[in-house]
């Protein structure tokens, strides 16, 4: 397999392996993982975390860790061989592969899909006692999700009739997030609208 040219030879850099089992994410992770699986653990009715749970924070454990796979890459420019260790590809704790996908997601809209128009961004959080419902019942929340857009977009509508504009179309893309910043449970939105009508 041959990789993209080394960087060597134009900026005096070298690829590096990203070293995840000397992170304190990954050390805590290793050290407390069955613990913290054994204490959510009810052993009256049976009661688990949900599989994805324990399936990403496992999956966490063998990112980038050789010993789970890798790939042998061959530079044509400096002659050198790098190895790879396969990501785990997870789409909410891993913060290398939540980063690739953030990236990656950001750039596909704003070249792809996002037009040359102004935008607004809307953050709707959800009350506590309906969060818990919210985060297990994907349809149930899409169904919210629809209606905060359709009352935006009606909004906007209204808005541009009390001017004379007769229709328009409304453009959103919205973003889940089902954690806050400290890793709480809580579903909410971050909806990028354009602002106004097309």
């Amino acid at each position: 397999m041959e990789a993209a040219a080394c960087a060597k030879s134009a900026t005096g850099y070298t690829y590096a392996r990203r070293e995840p089992e000397k992170t304190a994410l990954f050390q805590v992770i290793q050290q407390h993982l069955l613990t913290f699986e054994q204490q959510w653990t009810d052993k009256s009715d049976g009661h688990t975390l949900p599989s994805f749970v324990t399936d990403e924070l496992h999956d966490f454990l063998g990112c980038g860790i050789l010993a789970r796979g890798l790939a042998q890459l061959f530079c044509p420019t400096c002659h050198e061989r790098y190895v790879v260790g396969w990501s785990c590809k997870g789409r909410g704790f891993c913060p290398s592969c939540g980063g690739r996908r953030m990236n990656a997601g950001a750039l596909t809209l704003v070249d792809h899909v996002l037009p040359e128009v102004p935008f607004r961004q809307f953050v709707l959080t959800m009350p506590f006692p309906l969060r818990l419902p919210l985060a297990f019942d994907g349809e149930l929340l899409g169904q919210v999700l629809r209606i905060f857009t359709d009352t935006i977009a009606a909004n906007y509508r209204k808005r541009q009739a009390n001017r004379g504009i007769a229709d328009g179309q409304c453009g959103a893309v919205t973003v889940i997030q089902r954690a806050n910043s400290d890793l709480r449970l809580n579903p909410h939105f971050h909806v990028l609208q354009i602002d106004g009508l097309c």
